[in-house]
């Protein structure tokens, strides 16, 4: 990550922001190919999901610059090729699960084609929603909510996807096959990925690389490489390296940075 800016699918440029007085984000540069897997790790707080927004194109950034496939984010999204699944679903009470999922591709193109319906409809299957498709969200659990809010994230076939702990309501078994499950079609659609978590299991299970912020205003302390190859399956978590990369990434956070 960061080598060749030309060939980035996502450009981050000395990226700042602020609320108000409070300065949240200070001078973060990186860039990754299109295809990576990317989690961010951080104390509390420290700004990582609103990075995540900028790089979404939900907030204007104080002074730097995103580009995602040479454009800014704000025109990627009205493009339809960035997906942002939010760590509350954010559904519409009114609409079934379907057709949250189907929203997007109504918003590009008003009227959905045969096949954008079809392909909706293969996305419930896809996040383990298989005849809910009639459901409203409220008589979903809130972990099938997350599956819906992934799944409508994936609806026009981004080339960046952008998850805010998007499975923190599912269970561990649940959460590590979605993953597995997100790993694969990313990699099957060339789709790179920026995730944010809690958790440095997660991250080292899932991700190609895990940038580490610091507290506020939040600079990047570190950007570790996850060489376990590309397959990742519930025997990942007893290899060693996964196991030595996780107490690296631990003791990296646990030292803390100003």
């Amino acid at each position: 990550m960061g080598g060749n800016e030309a060939a980035s699918l996502l450009r981050i440029h000395n990226l700042s922001h602020s609320y108000g007085a409070e300065a949240v984000l200070r001078d973060v540069s990186c860039s990754f190919p299109a295809g990576s897997l990317v989690a961010m790790l951080g104390p509390s707080g420290c700004g990582k999901t609103t990075l995540l927004k900028i790089c979404a194109g939900l907030i204007a950034p104080a002074s730097g610059s995103v580009k995602i496939d040479g454009v800014r984010p704000y025109d990627a999204r009205q493009d339809g090729i960035i997906g942002y699944a939010f760590q509350s679903p954010t559904l519409l009470p009114w609409r079934t699960a379907y057709r949250n999922i189907l929203l997007p591709i109504e918003l590009l193109h008003k009227e959905p084609s045969a096949e954008s319906r079809q392909y909706a409809q293969s996305m419930l299957s896809l996040v383990g929603l298989e005849g809910k498709g009639d459901t409203l969200p409220g008589k979903l659990s809130g972990g099938m909510q997350q599956r819906v809010g992934l799944a409508r994230a994936l609806v026009t076939k981004p080339v960046a996807l952008f998850l805010d702990e998007p499975f923190g309501q599912l269970d561990p078994k649940t959460r590590d096959k979605l993953n597995e499950k997100v790993r694969q079609i990313c990699q099957q659609q060339n789709i790179s990925v920026l995730f944010v978590t809690h958790s440095v299991e997660e991250a080292v299970f899932v991700a190609d690389s895990v940038i580490i912020l610091s507290s506020q205003p939040a600079s990047i302390v570190n950007i570790i490489n996850i060489n376990l190859g590309r397959e990742r399956s519930h025997g990942t978590k007893a290899m060693r390296d996964y196991a030595r990369l996780v107490r690296d990434i631990d003791d990296i956070l646990e030292q803390g940075h100003p």
